[in-house]
């Protein structure tokens, strides 16, 4: 979705909030903050695209924190009031990053202690959105920018330890297979997963690599009967080298997507990976936040690190261009996803 169209939807809902923030007294001050933190966000994205990335990150982050507040301000899962608190007005990142060293290896961490002043935005906008925070241990910065699908052409890292697998289910015009039972397609794999290595068969070596994708569930290279397609081929240059079955839902109005992925920008979805410590994958705005928190932290406290990181005509070096491409990715997808679970939210 173009991102002038997700703003355009996005000033539509503040006349009538969605939510937490629809209607009575006890929702008006949810409501004035779900107003003004999504004007105050857009003028951040706007004004993020109209300059480099010297300081995009920076108001892009802020544009993302104040999305965050008006999620929180129509969540049903946060409570008007609770000990005397707003659980929905958040109070302070929740997130910390040490910026020094290379962009792939920052720590992206959850504070050492509990905030007294309430909830945090991170952990207000994970509740917000019914979905798992950082685990204590923390995250790689460059693991969670390979979850983000936009940044599989134009990589941080040459070669991504887990990164979004893009998910087509079994085609119509494929020959029909046992009762319960689909096969998937899963592009957008590292090339590790095909090369010989380590003395692991291409069986243990898939196992190994989708046992960090815990949505996929109990997958198997043959459905229970032990019959069907024991394809090994090559698809195309990133599919899984081997055709793995799932079960379907009970429920045969739910689609394998549905089951299996997290949707993402459009009607497409992906199988992201679980960070370290989690059980469920980070959702994506998650994601997008802990990456761009931990540039705005090198910008803003590093600045000399930045101007190198960013320097475009540095030999050798391509980092400066995935960093390019994820912030210009950022103005149109963040918008849109914000869309995606405000509406959802609704």
């Amino acid at each position: 979705m173009p991102r002038d169209k997700s703003w355009r939807n996005l000033r539509g809902m503040r006349a009538l909030p969605p939510g937490a923030a629809r209607e009575g007294i006890r929702c008006d001050q949810r409501a004035e903050v779900f107003r003004s933190a999504l004007e105050q966000s857009e003028q951040l994205f706007r004004a993020a695209e109209t300059i480099g990335p010297e300081t995009q990150p920076l108001l892009l982050f802020y544009g993302l924190s104040q999305a965050g507040r008006a999620l929180a301000a129509v969540s049903p899962s946060l409570p008007a009031a609770e000990q005397g608190r707003q659980p929905w007005h958040l109070k302070g990142h929740g997130i910390e990053a040490n910026p020094q060293g290379p962009l792939r290896n920052i720590s992206l961490m959850p504070p050492k202690k509990p905030n007294p002043h309430g909830l945090t935005s991170f952990a207000g906008v994970a509740q917000a959105l019914g979905c798992e925070g950082l685990p204590i241990s923390g995250a790689r910065l460059g693991d969670l920018w390979a979850s983000l699908p936009e940044t599989r052409y134009v990589p941080l890292e040459e070669a991504p330890r887990f990164p979004a697998l893009y998910l087509q289910a079994q085609s119509a015009y494929e020959p029909p297979l046992p009762s319960g039972w689909s096969t998937i397609n899963l592009t957008f794999c590292p090339a590790r997963v095909w090369e010989e290595s380590g003395g692991l068969s291409q069986e243990e070596r898939i196992t190994e690599f989708l046992a960090h994708y815990p949505t996929l569930g109990e997958w198997r290279f043959l459905p229970p009967d032990g019959v069907g397609r024991q394809e090994t081929g090559r698809r195309d240059s990133s599919s899984l080298p081997r055709t793995i079955y799932v079960p379907h839902h009970p429920n045969p109005h739910v689609s394998v997507e549905t089951l299996l992925g997290t949707p993402y920008r459009g009607d497409v979805h992906y199988v992201l990976p679980a960070i370290e410590g989690n059980q469920r994958p980070l959702h994506p705005l998650l994601a997008w936040w802990g990456v761009l928190y931990g540039l705005a932290s090198v910008a803003r406290y590093e600045p000399q690190s930045w101007v190198k990181a960013i320097n475009i005509d540095k030999a050798n070096d391509r980092t400066a261009n995935a960093i390019e491409h994820l912030l210009e990715m950022a103005t149109s997808a963040i918008p849109e996803l914000v869309t995606r679970e405000l509406h959802r939210l609704n």
